[in-house]
């Protein structure tokens, strides 16, 4: 296993809050790559996370993907596309992420990016955590129904 240190930055700047991953010792991460104002580590990733316990729900769901700093258009563009594909209802796009405004997205996505409603935000984790909360009062209110 590559035994690589991820460190995870944040913008400093109250309007950007960029978060980003770079390698470690990489003094360009010292800089936001949006706002070019200074950074800090956040977390940092020694090892590979470990997989999180599969929940199932029964009865109707709507899944949606979040997409934090993946920098490349094709990849954006091909996820799109898989989205389309299997009944993905919203994306998403985190950090330095491109958004289908991009023409290499666009034309990756052959179209996908019409049927896809999307969303972009800065900083992935607080993205997360607000789906995270959003998710654990509908089921607050699913299990007071009962």
């Amino acid at each position: 296993m590559d035994k690589t240190q991820f460190n995870f930055y944040e913008c400093d700047n109250p309007e950007c809050r960029l978060r980003f991953p770079g390698y470690e010792g990489y003094s360009r991460w010292n800089h936001c790559p949006v706002c070019r104002s200074n950074t800090h580590i956040v977390a940092v990733a020694k090892e590979p996370h470990t997989p999180i316990k599969q929940i199932t729900y029964q009865g109707k769901w709507q899944v949606e993907a979040l997409l934090d700093n993946i920098r490349s258009s094709w990849n954006v563009g091909s996820i799109f596309r898989s989205a389309d594909g299997t009944g993905i209802h919203k994306i998403y796009l985190c950090g330095v992420s491109p958004t289908p405004e991009n023409p290499k997205v666009r034309k990756t996505s052959l179209g996908a990016e019409e049927n896809i409603s999307w969303e972009h935000a800065n900083n992935g984790v607080e993205t997360a955590e607000k789906l995270k909360s959003i998710l654990r009062f509908l089921q607050d209110c699913l299990l007071n129904t009962k």
